[in-house]
């Protein structure tokens, strides 16, 4: 495989952890945006970024909790520890 001279002097190209989003708000918003930062003492990164956390968090649906088997040993439940601490009921 024959590689140019430019890609072999930059190498593999960094993997980017933030993606830069733009969205359009009216200027009534912006105002209302620019009060709020105002009288919380942040910025309006930080306050839409917060905003939008806790949004996410609220709303977002649960992840994908896979059942394990029924076979599968509990080794690490919880519950299960105040019984002695190790596993002592079986179910089958």
């Amino acid at each position: 495989m024959i590689t140019s001279k430019i890609e072999r002097k930059k190498g593999k190209r960094k993997k980017t952890k933030f993606v830069k989003i733009v969205f359009r708000i009216p200027m009534s918003r912006k105002k209302q945006l620019e009060r709020y930062c105002v009288a919380n003492d942040t910025t309006p990164r930080i306050a839409l970024r917060r905003i939008i956390n806790d949004y996410l968090d609220e709303n977002a649906p649960a992840v994908n909790t896979k059942e394990p088997p029924k076979n599968q040993l509990k080794l690490f439940d919880l519950k299960d520890y105040d019984h002695g601490g190790i596993q002592t009921r079986m179910e089958l």
